[in-house]
């Protein structure tokens, strides 16, 4: 065991110096898997509510209710990475994210479904425990190119989670998507107790003021409180387009399938120029 630095926070079971081997990179892999988890749903509403029976207008409440829980999670479960030990918590958390993906392959009841589409959204917050914890025991002198490459695994799931959807949704099934959302938590978990040593936070905060102290930054911090505007109002919109997105499309005049456009949740990273989106005179 390495001793901890008396002026840090922290206490690692390695030396900062000694991290495994494609530790970067694994944290980059496991980060971007799990955050993917929480957007699979979007460009496949439209198969799932006819397959539940839910209505067309209120497909959207799958993926809201996802974002809810990954909002809760942010809120309750995140500031628990100051007193538990990291790794486990990621491990226990994508734990809940697991049982909420099996669930929604195998239940045919709309109920339960969307108590698992809370689930997995709460399930997906192992990824704001993961990010710190890599720059906490990064070189500090990394830590802002740790920071950066796992952002980078980050966005890559959110972007290539779309497509993957659509990829295994057109000749396998919608029920199947959630199936591999399992096996990629599954593969997580694995990552997470090959690659990853423990971090054991030394913060003497109980959890009541941790929630406490939060409150009262947000209340009283008038920059942390803009830049939250700027990013609910951004992340509102993308989530809004790329939820209506599916549903619009699926519909005349377009009535595009899985199969006949697999691409359209890619985010604009790919160009269909055979597909007319817009038709005049039609």
């Amino acid at each position: 065991m390495a001793r901890s630095d008396p002026s840090s926070d922290v206490n690692v079971s390695v030396p900062n110096d000694r991290l495994p081997a494609g530790f970067e990179f694994a944290v980059a892999c496991v980060c971007g898997a799990i955050v993917a988890n929480l957007y699979f749903a979007q460009p496949i509403v439209g198969e799932i509510a006819g397959t539940l029976g839910f209505a067309p207008e209120g497909a959207g409440i799958i993926v809201t209710l996802a974002q809810l829980g990954y909002c809760l999670g942010l809120l309750l479960l995140v500031p628990l990475a100051d007193a538990l030990e990291n790794r486990r918590l990621a491990l226990a958390v994508l734990v809940v994210g697991f049982a909420a993906s099996i669930t929604m392959a195998l239940t045919t009841s709309p109920t339960l479904f969307l108590i698992a589409c809370f689930g997995i959204g709460v399930g997906s917050v192992s990824v704001q425990i993961l990010l710190p914890y890599a720059a906490a025991l990064s070189d500090p002198k990394r830590q802002g190119l740790m920071v950066g490459r796992v952002m980078s695994g980050i966005l890559t799931g959110i972007m290539l989670s779309r497509p993957v959807s659509s990829l295994i949704t057109g000749p396998l099934g919608w029920r199947s998507v959630f199936f591999a959302s399992a096996a990629i938590c599954l593969g997580a978990a694995g990552l997470i107790l090959a690659r990853m040593p423990a971090r054991h936070p030394e913060s003497k905060l109980r959890y009541g003021a941790m929630l406490k102290s939060m409150g009262s930054l947000a209340l009283g911090n008038r920059l942390l409180q803009r830049r939250a505007a700027y990013q609910f109002l951004m992340f509102y919109s993308y989530t809004l387009f790329w939820t209506a997105l599916p549903l619009l499309l699926s519909r005349p005049p377009y009535s595009l399938d899985q199969s006949s456009d697999r691409t359209r949740g890619a985010g604009g990273s790919r160009r269909r120029d055979h597909v007319t989106v817009g038709r005049e005179g039609s």
